[in-house]
């Protein structure tokens, strides 16, 4: 298991929703950062697979920026994806994740 240490992506969408009010149609600040965050990370998980860096690839992700994630993945990418996890492991250390995914 690596865990990728690149810088973290830069927004997509800086300041997009900042004059409009929040509703279903209108996601609040913290929405478009977390959509901003998967859309980032995908645009980085596909440069890492078109330059050869990424040979088979497991994602982990809460549920919401999964999908976000699926949205932006290239062709290539996707044919690299052995698995994926919608948790959320955000508060764990990488080698209990490590274990978790292993005992999956």
């Amino acid at each position: 298991m690596v865990e990728i240490t690149a810088a973290p992506p830069a927004p997509a969408r800086s300041g997009s929703g900042a004059r409009h009010h929040t509703g279903s149609a209108n996601p609040d600040g913290r929405r478009l950062v977390e959509d901003d965050f998967g859309a980032g990370t995908a645009a980085l998980l596909n440069k890492l697979s078109l330059d050869g860096t990424i040979e088979h690839l497991v994602v982990v992700s809460d549920p919401r920026t999964l999908g976000e994630m699926r949205k932006h993945y290239h062709r290539d990418l996707r044919g690299k994806i052995i698995g994926e996890f919608a948790k959320d492991f955000s508060r764990h250390p990488l080698e209990d994740i490590a274990s978790l995914l292993a005992d999956a």
